[in-house]
Parts: C-alpha cells; structure tokens; sequence
C-alpha cells in the first residue's frame, strides 16, 4: 500500500500519483478481500490501513464496504495490538528492530489522526479506544529520536494533535496529557520543554452536570463568566490551593441535559494542581473517592518518577510533590485494600530520591510504618535471625537503595528479604512473566550491595551490622541454598533461554535478567567466603557448594561448565573466580569433582586461554585460578599439565608434555614474539602461577619442562629490559606487577636450583642483565618509586599493592646477589655502591616524610635491605661517602613517628647504625650529628629502660616470662616491652656503646648525660633485672655500654657517682644461689649454656664476669677514688668468690670444665680484680 508515499501525496495535495488511484479493479477486488479478514488480532493494522488508503484517494466516497472494514479494525483493537506489539520490543528502543517499527507506526498514527476525527476512532466507547491510541502513541513516542521530532512539529500535525486534543481536556482528563508528556522524556532538553509545558497552562477544562449559579451565560449557552472567584480543590486554609478569579471567560464546549464541559480562559502552574491532587488525596484515603483520586495522582508520580530520573537537578522544583509522598505512602498502606499501583508509583520516585540523598529519605520513611521495623533494640545476631519483635511493615522494593546508608535500622528489612523472600520468591506467581525473575535479580542485587559496603562506614556496636547479617544468614540459612540453587541452574538452561527470546528484546530480555541474576549469586557467594569469618566448623552452604546444587548435579561440575558460555563474558569469569576460591578454601578435590568432563573442561579452559580474540579478563581469571590450583589442587594442575611419561634410553623416566598441556599456551603468551598479536594486558602473560611451581607439590617438574624450550628466559626478562616511564599518576599498575613476578620467578629459580645445575639461557640472560646496566637502572627506578610514593603520600596512589610487590622482588634479588654473586653477574664494587646508596636514598625517601602507614611499609622493607646490604658488602660501604649523616637524620624521623608502628624500623636503623660505626668510624673526622644523635640514643635508651623496668615488675608479679621473637621483616604494634637480642632497647645500648667510644675525650657524651638521665635508669634497670634474674641481653649491653664508659677517666667518675656500687655489689650475689652443701646451682640458664656457648654468647656467668671486669675497670681508671668502693664490692661478694674458687679447684682437678668455659673464667676474673 506504501502508506508512507501516500502520505506525502496527501500533504502535498497530489493523491493522482499514488499507483491505486487510477486502478479502480484492483481495489474493488481488494474491498473484496479484506472485507473477508477480521479473524485474528494481526488483521487490523491491514485493515487500518486500507481504509486510510481509501479514505485519502476518494474523500468523497463513503463505501458500505469501506466502513465495515473499519469497524472491524476497530473491533479487533488495532490500536491495543500496535501498543502491545511496541512493548514487546523492549523498553530501550535502541536495537534497529525497535526503532524501525516505531518510524512506521508514528508514520501511521500521525496520517490516522490527521484524517479522521477522534470520534471516529471509537467502537465501543471513547475510553476504551482513545486509552489505547494514547498507548500507542506514546509507545512511539518513547523513543528519543521521534520525540525530538514531535517537540519541533506544528501542534496542529500527526501527533500533536492527540496532545492539543489531551490539553484541552486537562485537567477534567489528567491522565492523557500526563501519559504523553511522560513518554516524551528522553533526555534533560525535553525535561525542560515538559516542566515549562506544565508551569504555563491557559485553558482549566471542567465538567458540570448543572449550570452553576455564579456565572452569567450568554443567550446561546456558548459563553460563561464567572461572577465570584472560586476556590478549585476544597482544601483547608493555609494549603496550597488554586483561586479562579472573579470575571473568568468560559467556553462550553459541550452542552446540554447530559451536562457541561466548559474550558475556561485561565492561567496557572499544573505543577501546582499536582500538589493540590495529592493533597485531595490524603484528605479523602478513608473514604469511598480515594479510588478515582488514585487514577488522577497515579499519572503524576509516573511523571515526576520519570523528570527526576531524566534530570535530578530539577527534582528541587518538585519538592512540594516528592516531600507529600511520605504521608501518601503511610495513609495508603494503612487501607484495607490498598491501591498497589499508586504505592508502586511512589516507592519509584523514592527510589530516584534514595539514589541521591538516601539519609534524607531514610529518616523520612522511618517513622511511617511502610518498611519492616523492630519494636524492640537488636543486640545480637541470634535475636536478628530469629526475627523476635520485628515488625513486617508495608514494604516494597525500595530497599535496594536505602542499603547505600548502612543504617541500623534496615536490619528488619534486610532481614524480611533473607528469611521471607529470597528463600521463596521462586515460588510466587505473577500474571506477567518476568516479573518473578526481575524480583530475584533485585534482592540479590540489594545483598551486593550491602556485601560491598566500605567497612569504615559501619558502627562498631553490639548490633549486627547488614553486612554481618547478610554473611552468617546465607553462610548458616536457606538464603544460602537459594543462591546455590541459583548458580546451579547451568550454562544449557541458559542458553536455552537465550535461544527462545525474541532477537528485539535488547538488554532487557529473560536471558540477561537471568544471566545477571546468576552473576550476582556468583559475585555474591564469592564475598560471603571471602567476608565470613573463619571457623572450624563449616558452614552449611559450604556443605551445599562442595557436595550437590539445587538440580541435583555436582555444583563445581556445573561451575566449570560456564567456560562454555560466550554471550557474556562476565559470567565465566565469575564462576572461575568462584572456583578459585573454593579451590583456595575448602577441603575438596576439585579434579575429582569434575569426573568424567575433566578433559573436556580443561580442553575448553586452553581454548580460551590461547585465543587472539578472548576477553582479556577471563584470560587473567584462568591464570589465576592455575596459580591457586598449582599450590592447593595437585590433581587439577597436573591434569593441566598432562605430563606423559618416557622411559629413557638411560633407564629413568622423563616428563614430555602433552598436546593438551597448559604450559604450552602459557609459554606462546609470554613469548616476546608474540607480543602484540593477543589483545591481553602484559599482567596476564606473566601471573605467578610459574613462580608458585617451585614450592608447589609439582616442584622439579613444571618448571623443568616449562624451561625446556631455549628462548624460555629471554621471553620471560623481557620485561626487565624495556624502559618504563618515570613514576607518576599514569604508572601502569599491570606493569609494575609483570617485572616483580619476573624477578620472583628469576629469584626462586636461583634459590632452589643448585648453581650449576642452572640452565645457560638463564646465566646468558642475567649476563645480558648485567652488561645493559639493568642492576643501575631498575636500583634508580625503584628508588624513584619509593620517592614519588612519599611524595604522594597524603594523596595516596592507586597502585600502592603493585609497588609493594616490585620492591619485594627487587629486594630479593638484591639479597641473593650477596650470596650469589657469580650467577647474578654483580661483582663490580661501582655498582654495588651505586645500589646501595640508592637503597640508602629511598629507606631516607620512606622514612623521613610524614609517616603513614604505606610509607612505613616501604621504609621497613628497604631498611631491612640496607642492613643486609651493609653486612654482606663492607667493603664496598668502607669506601662510601658519608653514611651516618642519611642514617641519622632516618633515626631522628623515626624517634618522632608513632612508636607502636615503628618499633621494628627503630631496630633495624639502630643496627644499621651500628655496623656503619664498626665498618667507617668517623672517616676520621667529626660529623654535626653526633650531638644530636647521642642526645636521640641516649633519651631512647632511657625510655627503653623505664618501659623495661615496669614490664619486668608485672612479669614477677604474674610470673609470665614471655616468648621470645626474632623477626624484623615487619612492623607490629608494639606489645610489652619485652628483653630480645635485636630489640630496640639491646641495639640502643649497643649503639651508644659505640658512639661513647667513637667520641674518646667525651667532648660531646658528658654534655648529653648531664641534660638526660640515662645512668640512674639504666642502672635501676640493671639492679631489676640481677634481681629477678629477667632481662639477660639488656643486661649484658649495659654492662658493655657501662664497661666502654669506665675506660675513660670522665666515663668512669661518671658510672661510679652513679651508684654502680649499690646497683650490682648485692643483686649480683642472687645470680648464684650456694645450696646448703656448698654446690653453686645456676639459675634459669640452660644446662648447655656451660660448656657449649662461647663466652661472647649471653649468659648469666658472662654477666657477672662483665660485672667484675666493669669494676677491675673504674679501680684502674679511678685508682684510689675508686678504693672505698672496691673494698665494699669485695667484702659484699667474698663468700661467692671464696665457694666459687674452691668449686672450680676441684672441678679443674677432675677436668669436669673445658677450656675457656664461663665458669672457669670466673676465679681468673676475680683475682685479676683483686
């Protein structure tokens, strides 16, 4: 019929050209025929057709024939099917379906309307068929282009004058107009043209059934006046309200016995008369109008639901709508039977607003009943699961945006949907389908949303917080089971699915609803294992995911039959992510789960790895998921693997890989040839999965076969030999992460593999390594990397885990290059200093800024390399530039940051400090902060002591001892002050021990003592420590640090006025206790101590032999001022000195101690005192 050309015919007024207008046969024999259609709904738009063909080409004519041919279109509800078939396509439009099929059919409507009268359109009455030329307009309509179109045409054109025909009834016909405009809305431009549309209305449309007696008519009846000014909507005073005023001209429209429709000239704001409808509303809820009331508000939420979706920034306009829903909501709910549309419409519009501004609307729906609520406080997890004195509320679908505010009351509500509805929702019933489906999509999505709140944000009180009680419901309840049945519904139910919607359906089809519903309790199982917090006991849906799912098959069979699924590539990638932690976590096979399908699957997982066009994430996803099985899956990664065995011509068994074997697609990504051709991120071609080989159950054999091929290690440096950009806001994390598992993999290999068993690709690579002056460029880069990290510190950097990981690596070779240096190629002493004053930079760079907590980790992994660095390589640090000054100005930062965080840094820069001090001295000469740092060491000292002495007096009273620890890789809050051999209080008094020694003539150490009490609080502390016999490294160090004081004259006045007599002349005699027989017992060292340890090692006899050395030592340096304090010491310990003697005599006889022992010292060490 080509409807479209016979349009434009009759516009331009030349209908002759149409090929029917001359062919007066052929349309008598199709009268003929489509007078015999009318059976199925399909035949009306034919219908509706023709009869506009013939309406236009004849105007005149007024065929029998031709009107029963339209009355049975009408009968069929041609408009109700266009609607209908409009919807069908989807709600988006966006497909070329849709948008083909609402070009044709606004072509139709528009020649419709403009040909004949709306009253013409009606069959079997005017609100039955202009409701559905209203729906198919503005099915038409909704879609963006045509809307644009129908704002820029004439009102008095196609469509428009269903519009102009819709305002002259408003607001007697509110639902029309608003209907029209709402599928206007396509974007913030049209927002505009409708809210403006509405705020200057000129005509006020109503209907009487009697003449009213304040007007004055005209003689004819066409024309009224008011004559007194009248209120429109019977409000109280004080309401918004609208007042037509005295003298208002009116045109009846319409009159007669049957009534009055009378338009008057009037101007107002309809967002006004909106406000006033649904105040008329809440006036009239209890009574019998509030039906009709509902049908008049209901087309005004639509469209204020659908403006502040649009466009929010005029939801402020709309205020006095949105602010009156809230009490719309409690005084409709409260109803016997509620209006379920109107409440449906409200919870849209504040579901917009919650979106927004969701503790406004929280705090404004609290107090209205319509959400579940408790009638008394939750305090524990117990009373929240078993719903005790919950109340259900009237609630609706308004949770998933309120989840956003973590507030406690939603507790009741998140807890109606875990217990009430996701168990059962499958079970419900709908009249249309999807709606089931689209309801299980929506409570899962609230559930993820809770899962991924940020933990800052909740209260740390003894109410369970959403995201606890969404953990332990479906961890321990039926909700769990319910998502489990939900991923069991399987890759062929999906698929089957998606094979019967319609092509047209977009994204909105019931596969995609079911796709994403089935990503969701993926994404969501995933958070609940990975939240939950670890217990001996598992959990039933643990029970449920390692055993059967909801269709009765294996549940990780079914899991990894989503590799199989290509419509999305999300959903595979989330069941391989779910596998990988169940394969991380619980106690099962995963190999044996999968059966007979093992192969298959595997074969499908490498098709997918190795193809050039794969989704780069699921490629990512698989790798990792291998990563996971070489270290927790022994059977699933040789399956990957799929090792064939040879018998050699040797007689031993060799590995050959096979066709299927993972290690052949892993080795093709990583090839440096191949670079380019995979659309993959550097990041998935070198995940860690090689590296955990080596401490794997597979170690010796994955990675000797995946070193088989001869350009294995040139593939696998690559990365190290490219040149990266300076560190900045645009670092590529990806990269970062690819050369620190390069350098593990290059480190492990190097650790476990005897030197010369190791492959010549590898030593050629690092040989090539070395002479590209890589060592000097990755040490400069890293240095730079930590720098722009403390530069960055108060905005942090987004790839700080990255960074952590590269220095890591960095720091591992470094360490093995000291042990290694043959296979490493580092032996040249310029590069080594240059490496180590690079690590000296960047611990200065961590340690000297702001502390924070990423800069303090960075700081402690270099500081524990620059000690390392600085033991193995002393000769290199004997001819570096000065080192104490950096080192200095670390400490001094450190002593200034939080001391709980920094305890084991403290350690490492005093030990640091101190190897320097015993490899370069001064260099000879005196640096400027020697006063400062004796003054920082010394007030550490004393702090470390006072700390000490209170530990040690709650450890005698509680009679708990402690374990001691012997770790400085790194930092923990600081717990009691407890004794260790590289503990800060030990390091410090060996570090001052070293300074006082350095500065001889004491021109800078006395000073320092006189301003900071250090003696008098080491010496209480020693006197404690003899006593409980507690505290034996702290004790030793001060002896010595005492010991080096007492050989200068200064040194030695200065110990002596101390008290040093009185703090170890009678604690001293407690470290040996003499039984009734004479025998000497030692106390609290181990047996072994005797005759195994040298004497430099820690023990209670070297400690009294340091004591009578430290005396020998103020009597030879104070001579006869020290001779009072001699005589006392001696006379104190005479009986020990007598017992002791005569004990190691006798014992020398029978040889009962070795040479050298601690106890045979100690006679020589008294007479040499005497």
């Amino acid at each position: 019929m080509d409807i479209d050309f016979l349009h434009k015919c009759a516009l331009e007024d030349c209908t002759e050209q149409h090929q029917f207008s001359s062919a007066a046969d052929v349309v008598k024999e199709m009268d003929q025929l489509l007078v015999t259609f009318g059976d199925i709904p399909h035949h009306g738009p034919v219908l509706l057709s023709w009869v506009l063909l013939r309406h236009t080409l004849r105007p005149d004519e007024s065929s029998p024939v031709v009107r029963r041919i339209g009355n049975t279109a009408l009968q069929l509800g041609v408009f109700k099917y266009l609607s209908t078939m409009l919807k069908g396509l989807g709600v988006s439009g966006n497909n070329c379906t849709a948008s083909t099929a609402k070009m044709c059919i606004y072509g139709l409507l528009s020649f419709v309307i403009i040909s004949f009268e709306e009253e013409s359109l009606q069959a079997d009455g005017v609100a039955t068929q202009c409701s559905h030329l209203i729906d198919a307009a503005c099915e038409v309509l909704s879609a963006p282009s045509l809307a644009e179109v129908f704002w820029e045409m004439k009102p008095n054109m196609g469509l428009g004058m269903i519009l102009d025909s819709a305002v002259g009834m408003f607001p007697h016909k509110i639902g029309p107009l608003l209907q029209l405009l709402t599928a206007l809305l396509s974007n913030k431009s049209t927002v505009k043209k409708v809210y403006n549309f509405l705020d200057k209305m000129s005509f006020y449309t109503q209907v009487y059934k009697h003449k009213p007696n304040d007007i004055i008519a005209k003689d004819d009846e066409t024309l009224w006046r008011r004559q007194t000014p009248k209120l429109l909507y019977p409000l109280g005073t004080g309401q918004t309200n609208l007042w037509m005023p005295q003298g208002v001209l009116g045109q009846v429209m319409i009159g007669g016995e049957q009534g009055y429709v009378v338009r008057w000239d009037y101007s107002y704001s309809s967002w006004t008369l909106f406000t006033c409808e649904v105040e008329m509303l809440l006036h009239v809820v209890s009574t019998a109008d509030v039906i009709a009331h509902c049908v008049r508000v209901k087309p005004i939420l639509d469209l204020v639901h659908k403006i502040i979706s649009t466009d929010w920034t005029v939801s402020d306009c709309l205020l006095p709508l949105t602010s009156r829903i809230y009490m719309l909501l409690q005084r409709l709910t409260s109803v016997i039977n509620p209006p379920v549309d109107v409440i449906a419409s409200c919870v849209n519009c504040l579901s917009v607003l919650a979106t927004r501004m969701p503790g406004k609307v929280w705090s404004s729906l609290h107090h209205t009943g319509f959400l579940p609520f408790a009638s008394n406080p939750l305090t524990s997890m117990a009373q929240c699961v078993s719903a005790e004195g919950m109340k259900a509320g009237n609630y609706g679908n308004l949770l998933g945006q309120l989840g956003s505010t973590q507030n406690k009351g939603l507790v009741p509500c998140v807890l109606l949907v875990l217990k009430e509805m996701l168990p059962t929702y499958h079970k419900w019933r709908y009249n249309t389908y999807g709606v089931r489906e689209r309801m299980g999509c929506l409570i899962l999505e609230l559930i993820h949303a809770i899962l991924n709140l940020s933990p800052e944000g909740e209260d740390q009180g003894s109410t369970p917080t959403l995201q606890s009680l969404c953990i332990y419901s479906l961890a321990n309840t039926e909700a769990g089971q319910a998502v489990v049945n939900i991923m069991g519904v399987g890759v062929d139910t999906i698929d089957m699915v998606l094979a019967a919607q319609p092509s047209s359906c977009g994204s909105e089809g019931p596969g995609q609803i079911l796709i994403q519903t089935v990503k969701l309790a993926f994404s969501v199982t995933n958070n609940v294992i990975r939240l939950k917090p670890p217990s001996d006991v598992v959990s039933p849906l643990e029970q449920a995911l390692t055993q059967h799912g909801g269709h009765g098959s294996n549940l990780i069979v079914v899991l990894a039959k989503y590799i199989y699924h290509k419509h999305d590539p999300a959903l595979p990638r989330l069941a391989i992510q779910l596998l990988k932690r169940l394969a991380t976590v619980a106690p099962m096979s995963v190999y044996a789960c999968l059966g007979n399908d093992a192969a298959a699957i595997r074969d499908a997982f490498l098709t997918r790895l190795q193809s050039k066009t794969e989704d780069m994430r699921i490629k990512v996803m698989i790798l990792e998921f291998l990563t996971v099985a070489v270290e927790t899956q022994p059977g699933l990664i040789e399956l990957f693997l799929n090792l064939e065995v040879k018998d050699s011509s040797e007689g031993s068994k060799e590995f050959l890989l096979g066709e299927w074997s993972c290690l052949h697609v892993v080795l093709d990504l990583i090839d440096s040839k191949q670079q380019g051709k995979y659309w993959c991120p550097p990041c998935s071609t070198e995940r860690p999965w090689p590296s955990s080989s080596h401490s794997g159950r597979t170690a010796g054999t994955a990675p000797s076969l995946s070193y088989a091929p001869n350009r294995f290690w040139e593939n696998l440096t690559t990365p190290l030999f490219g040149t990266l950009t300076p560190p900045s806001d645009t670092t590529e994390p990806c990269v970062l992460e690819t050369c620190a598992f390069v350098m593990k993999i290059i480190g492990l290999e190097i650790y476990y593999v005897v030197s010369g068993s190791l492959e010549q690709s590898l030593k050629d690579s690092l040989q090539k390594f070395s002479n590209a002056r890589r060592y000097e460029y990755w040490s400069q880069y890293v240095k730079s990397l930590v720098c722009h990290v403390a530069e960055m510190e108060e905005e942090g950097i987004c790839y700080f885990s990255e960074t952590q990981m590269l220095i890591s690596a960095w720091r591992m070779l470094l360490i093995l290059s000291t042990s290694h240096s043959d296979v490493m190629q580092l032996s040249e002493d310029s590069t080594k200093l240059k490496l180590f004053m690079d690590v000296l930079d960047g611990t200065k760079a961590a340690l000297t800024t702001p502390m924070s907590v990423p800069c303090l980790r960075l700081g402690s992994m270099m500081a524990t390399l620059l000690l390392i660095l600085l033991k193995q390589w002393r000769s290199v640090v004997a001819t570096a530039p000065d080192i104490l000054s950096p080192l200095s100005l670390i400490l001094e930062c450190a002593l200034q940051a939080d001391q709980q965080m920094m305890e084991r840094t403290k350690a490492k820069i005093f030990s640091a400090l101190i190897s320097v001090l015993q490899i370069q001295g001064l260099n000879g000469g005196e640096i400027s902060q020697l006063p400062q740092l004796l003054l920082s060491v010394c007030e550490t000292v004393k702090d470390e002591a006072l700390a000490l002495i209170d530990n040690t007096r709650h450890m005698s009273q509680t009679g708990d001892a402690g374990e001691e620890e012997d770790s400085m890789e790194t930092d923990s809050p600081r717990g009691p002050q407890k004794d260790k051999r590289d503990g800060v209080c030990v390091l410090a008094l060996h570090l001052a021990k070293e300074l006082c020694r350095t500065d001889e003539d004491g021109e800078h150490w006395v000073s320092v003592m006189r301003k900071v009490p250090v003696l008098p609080s080491v010496l209480s502390a020693v006197e404690l420590s003899l006593r409980s016999k507690h505290n034996l490294y702290f004790t030793e160090a001060a002896l010595h640090l005492l010991l080096t004081l007492a050989r200068t004259p200064q040194g030695a006045a200065a110990v002596a006025g101390a008290g040093v007599i009185q703090t170890i002349c009678l604690p001293l005699l407690s470290v040996y206790e003499v039984s009734s027989n004479g025998a000497s017992q030692h106390i609290h060292v181990p047996e072994q101590s005797f005759s195994r340890k040298s004497q430099d090692s820690a023990c209670w006899p070297g400690v009294y032999r340091l004591c009578m050395s430290l005396m020998e030592s103020l009597l030879k340096t104070l001579r006869y001022n020290f001779i009072n304090e001699a005589l006392d010491f001696i006379g104190g310990a005479s009986r020990t000195y007598t017992t002791v003697s005569e004990r190691s005599a006798n014992r020398a006889e029978s040889g009962v101690f070795g040479r050298g022992g601690p106890h045979s010292r100690l006679p020589a060490a008294a007479v040499q005192f005497l």
